[in-house]
Order: C-alpha cells, then sequence, then structure tokens
C-alpha cells in the first residue's frame, strides 16, 4: 500500500484518495488508519449481510498529510 500511495501522490496529480470499508472489517480499517487514512463518515445499515445490516465507513487520505509523513 505505502508503494502504490506514494506513486499515486509522488507521480500523479491526486489530491485525495477515497475507499469504503465494511464497519466490522477491522484488520482493513487497522491498516488504512495506520497509512493515516482518516474517517469521514459513517453509513449507517448500508448493507444487508448474513441476516443483519452492516455500516459502511468512509476514509480519505489528503496529499498534503501523506507527503508531511
Amino acid at each position: 500500500m505505502t508503494v502504490l500511495l506514494n506513486f499515486c501522490f509522488a507521480q500523479m496529480p491526486l489530491h485525495k484518495i477515497k475507499l469504503t470499508v465494511f464497519a466490522d472489517n477491522q484488520p482493513a480499517i487497522h491498516c488504512y488508519e495506520k497509512l493515516g487514512f482518516k474517517c469521514g463518515g459513517r453509513f449507517k445499515d448500508e448493507y444487508f449481510r448474513n441476516g443483519q445490516f452492516i455500516d459502511l465507513l468512509a476514509y480519505d487520505l489528503m496529499r498534503d498529510d501523506w507527503l508531511a509523513n
């Protein structure tokens, strides 16, 4: 992920990278937050899976934040 983010921000004119993740996917959430992604919102009961509704979290990472680290 670090190589990909370096390429996106250093070689491409991207200002922001956005992603969504299921709220119960703690390994992915931990990875994204460790890389510097910030949670910008929650979509309540966005998906119905295995008999229950699951929230979806929206994350983003700004170019300036990535390059500062």
